[in-house]
């Protein structure tokens, strides 16, 4: 037997070895009882019908180990899964009611069709895949949740200003938001609204703002959330005030305001959901009018102010005082000048 033909020999001696290692290895792994456990996290099981919403599944093993483990999700006829980019769960069925997903926190979108009725109560399912294993607590490996397919709130917002072009300067500009609930139900909204962004700056809020708004978080904008619920058909007005800056002179101020449901998958309608306040600022600023001139008394006419011929405004130019000092100059020296030559031909005529 040659060397070549010994270490071939060898080798396949250590694959079989290797081969056979490995379905004991794999069996080791999953040997023994395993406890796992699934859950869903809902924000609030309820959606209008063409809506979608949000769930969270968690799939996590308490004790013992699996080399394949995984949760699954069947959604109800009337329900589709809307895949993601991280895919870290996927469709198994082609319509899309089947879901398989990675241990730990997954979060998932489900899309309801628009023709399930109000008032139905579809059932979403979820179990932990652990395969042959056996779970010593197998009551907490499948978990069930209602949804109820039922609009609530539906929110409007509108926002209103000055009809006509505003003067900057210190008078602040009066507007009016109004959120409206068109729907079924009451609810708390939050109305968020856009700050400034320009530089130099042309436009930003003055004063005191109602006490339920504050500083948001991003945008340099408003974040506003009543205290009591807002009833169907029910109002609430806020009123902003802004002060107008000399930058914003010949432009267009703009500010928006978004509205959205404490349970934004229960409203039907998003689409007037937000709303954009257009201030027109004038071309030019205002000028100063001058005060009118009082009339005389007693009947005399009034005596016109001489006019000044142009570039004589010396007064504009900070030099009043020295004006008024060379035009006494002149003055005199012009008095002297005649006194000299009257006193010559005086003096000629002896």
């Amino acid at each position: 037997m040659g060397r070549h033909t010994r270490a071939i020999l060898a080798g396949l001696g250590l694959a079989g070895l290797l081969l056979a290692a490995g379905p004991a290895a794999e069996a080791q792994a999953d040997a023994g009882p395993v406890d796992a456990d699934v859950q869903m996290q809902f924000l609030h099981p309820q959606v209008a019908p063409g809506r979608q919403f949000h769930f969270y599944l968690l799939t996590h093993l308490k004790s013992g180990t699996l080399s394949t483990f995984r949760g699954l999700v069947h959604l109800p006829e009337g329900m589709t899964y809307v895949p993601v980019v991280e895919r870290t769960c996927e469709p198994t069925s082609a319509n899309k009611r089947e879901i398989a997903c990675r241990p730990d926190s997954q979060s998932l979108t489900v899309q309801v069709a628009d023709d399930v009725p109000v008032g139905t109560r579809l059932t979403i399912t979820a179990t932990a895949d652990i395969g042959d294993a056996v779970d010593t607590h197998p009551e907490d490996n499948t978990a069930r949740q209602e949804v109820l397919v039922k609009p609530g709130a539906d929110w409007s917002v509108k926002w209103t200003g000055p009809t006509t072009p505003v003067q900057p300067g210190s008078t602040p500009v009066t507007t009016r938001l109004v959120v409206t609930n068109h729907g079924q139900e009451a609810d708390l909204p939050f109305i968020l609204t856009s700050g400034p962004g320009d530089y130099p700056r042309q436009m930003e809020y003055y004063g005191k703002w109602d006490k339920t708004c504050g500083i948001a978080t991003e945008g340099n904008g408003l974040l506003c959330r009543p205290t009591t619920p807002v009833p169907p058909g029910g109002t609430i007005t806020y009123t902003f005030r802004f002060k107008v800056y000399p930058a914003a002179l010949g432009k267009e101020q703009r500010r928006e305001a978004r509205v959205s449901s404490e349970f934004p998958a229960t409203e039907p309608d998003i689409n007037d959901n937000t709303t954009t306040l257009v201030v027109k600022v004038a071309d030019k600023a205002a000028q100063p009018t001058g005060k009118p001139t009082s009339p005389a008394t007693g009947g005399a006419k009034p005596t016109s102010a001489p006019t000044t011929a142009p570039g004589d405004h010396l007064a504009d130019t900070g030099g009043a005082g020295t004006g008024s000092a060379l035009t006494a100059a002149g003055a005199a020296a012009a008095v002297g000048g005649g006194l000299l030559l009257t006193s010559r031909r005086r003096r000629r005529s002896h």
